[in-house]
C-alpha cells in the first residue's frame, strides 16, 4: 500500500501561510502598481494639456503680434528645462514653422498631442502644433517600483517561512513534552494525569479529553483487577470444597464405604460453580453488545406474578407476603424480564426482616419507560455502598454471611439486562426501607 509523505506541521503551516502571503503582497503590489502608473498617466496627460493652452496662448499674441523672432523665442523659453518635451510647428505638408531642439526616438515611449490652430490658414492647410512627450523617466520608475515590489514580497515571503516554522517549533517543544508523558505511562501508573498547562489553548479539549479517557481506564483495570481477584476468590472455595470432600470420599472407598452426602455436597458446589460461569458469560455477551430479543408483552404484571409463584417456597421459609401493584404493555425480552425480576425478589427475600410485605410495583411514564421496583423492610445499606450493589461480586458485610449460596452477581445481571433494553437500575435505601429495581424503554 502506498503512502503519501506526510510533512510536519511546521513545513505544512509555513508553506500555507508563505503561499497565502506571497498571494497577498501580489495583489497589493499590483494595485499600487496599476494606482501609481494610472496616476502617472494622468499626470502626463493633464500636463500636456496645460502645455496645450500655454502654446495656444503664445499663438494668439503671434496672431496680434507676428514677429516670428519672438514666438521662436519665447518657445524655447517654454522648453527650457522641460528635456522631457518637443513642440513642432508646422502646416500640413507644408513649411515647418518651429521645430524644438530636442529630437525623440518614434518609438512607444513618446506620447505625442496634436492640435491644429483656426486662423493661420495657408492655402487651406491648417496651422499644426505636435506636443511630444519623453516618458521614459516615469516608465523607468514604474519598472524600479515593480522591482521592489517584487522583491518585497519575495522577502517578505521568505521571512514569514522560517517565522512560522521558528514559532511552529517552539510551540511544538510543549506537544514533546506532552508525548514523553504519555510514553512515561504504564498499567500501573494509569491513576496519573496529564499536565497540559503548558500546551496552546486549542490543544486544551485534547488533554481533558485524553485525561477523561486515562480516567476511565483507570476506573477499568482497577475494575478489572478486582474482578479477577473476585473470581479466584469465588471459584477457589467451591474448588477446595470438591478436593477437600474428594479426598475424603475416597479415603472411604478404600474402606468399602462410600457417602452419598459427600456427593450431594460435590454436586452442589459443582451447580453453583456452574451457575458462576453461566453468570459471566452472559455479562460478557451483554457487554459485548448482546440485544434482547423483545416481543409485545400486553401485562407485565401476568409476568410478575409468575415470577412470584416460583419463589413461593422461598416466601413461605422466609415468612414474607408480595404485594403487585400497577401494570404497564411494551416490547420487550420475557426470558431476560423473568430473570431481572427473580433476581430482584430473590434479593429482596434474603435481606427482607421476617413476617413483612414486599413491595413489587410497576410503573410507566411519558416516555414510554417502564418502571419496575422491588422494595423490602431490612437492614438499611449505607450511602457508600448504595452505587456499589450493581458490581460484579459485590456484596456488604450483611450478605457475606450468605456468600455460601450468593456469589454477587444478581445485580450485575440486572443492571446488564436493564442497559439491554436501554434503561438503567436504582436503588435507594432510607430508614430500614430499601428499594432496588430498573427502568426499561418499552
Amino acid at each position: 500500500m502506498n503512502h503519501s509523505r506526510k510533512q510536519s506541521l511546521g513545513q505544512r503551516l509555513s508553506r500555507w501561510l508563505a503561499a497565502q502571503v506571497l498571494v497577498s503582497f501580489v495583489v497589493v503590489s499590483l494595485v499600487v502598481y496599476v494606482v501609481i502608473a494610472n496616476h502617472l498617466a494622468s499626470r502626463q496627460l493633464s500636463g500636456m494639456q496645460e502645455k496645450q493652452e500655454l502654446i495656444q496662448h503664445m499663438l494668439e499674441e503671434f496672431r496680434i503680434d507676428p514677429v516670428a523672432g519672438r514666438l521662436r523665442h519665447q518657445l524655447d523659453d517654454f522648453l527650457a528645462g522641460h528635456d522631457e518635451l518637443q513642440v513642432v510647428v508646422d502646416y500640413q505638408e507644408g513649411p515647418v514653422v518651429y521645430e524644438g531642439k530636442r529630437a525623440f526616438a518614434n518609438d512607444g515611449d513618446v506620447q505625442t498631442l496634436m492640435f491644429e490652430i483656426a486662423g493661420f490658414d495657408i492655402n487651406g492647410k491648417p496651422l499644426r502644433v505636435a506636443i511630444s512627450l519623453d516618458r521614459r523617466a516615469d516608465d523607468e520608475l514604474l519598472r524600479r517600483l515593480a522591482l521592489t515590489l517584487i522583491f518585497a514580497s519575495l522577502l517578505a515571503t521568505i521571512a514569514v517561512i522560517r517565522g512560522v516554522y521558528w514559532v511552529v517549533s517552539r510551540e511544538m517543544r510543549s506537544v514533546d513534552s506532552l508525548v514523553e508523558q504519555i510514553n512515561r505511562l504504564t498499567a500501573s501508573t494509569l491513576e496519573s494525569r496529564l499536565d497540559g498547562s503548558a500546551l496552546p489553548t486549542e490543544l486544551q479539549p485534547l488533554v481533558a479529553q485524553f485525561n477523561d479517557l486515562l480516567e476511565r481506564l483507570s476506573l477499568s483495570y482497577s475494575q478489572l483487577e478486582s474482578f479477577n481477584a473476585d473470581v479466584a476468590h469465588e471459584l477457589n472455595t467451591p474448588l477446595t470444597n470438591l478436593i477437600t470432600n474428594s479426598e475424603l470420599s475416597l479415603r472411604q472407598c478404600r474402606s468399602g464405604q462410600v457417602d452419598s452426602a459427600v456427593l450431594g455436597s460435590n454436586l452442589e458446589e459443582l451447580h453453583r460453580m456452574s451457575e458462576i460461569i453461566r453468570s459471566m458469560m452472559f455479562l460478557s455477551k451483554a457487554e459485548r453488545g448482546s440485544l434482547a430479543r423483545c416481543e409485545q408483552v400486553t401485562s407485565i404484571a401476568r409476568i410478575a406474578r409468575e415470577v412470584i409463584d416460583y419463589h413461593e417456597a422461598q416466601l413461605s421459609d422466609s415468612e414474607l407476603a408480595v404485594s403487585l401493584s400497577g401494570d404497564s404493555a411494551g416490547n420487550l425480552d420475557v426470558a431476560l424480564l423473568k430473570r431481572a425480576l427473580s433476581n430482584l425478589l430473590g434479593n429482596a427475600c434474603d435481606y427482607a426482616a421476617p413476617g413483612s410485605v414486599i413491595k413489587l410495583q410497576i410503573q410507566s411514564d411519558s416516555n414510554r419507560f417502564v418502571r419496575l421496583s422491588v422494595c423490602n423492610i431490612g437492614p438499611t445499606i449505607a450511602a457508600e455502598e448504595i452505587d456499589l450493589i450493581f458490581n460484579r461480586f459485590y456484596r456488604s458485610d450483611s450478605a457475606r454471611t450468605m456468600s455460601d449460596r450468593h456469589h454477587g452477581l444478581g445485580l450485575s445481571i440486572v443492571a446488564a439486562i436493564a442497559s439491554m433494553h436501554g434503561g438503567e437500575t436504582f436503588a435507594t435505601s432510607r430508614n430500614g426501607s430499601t428499594c432496588i429495581g430498573m427502568t426499561l424503554a418499552g
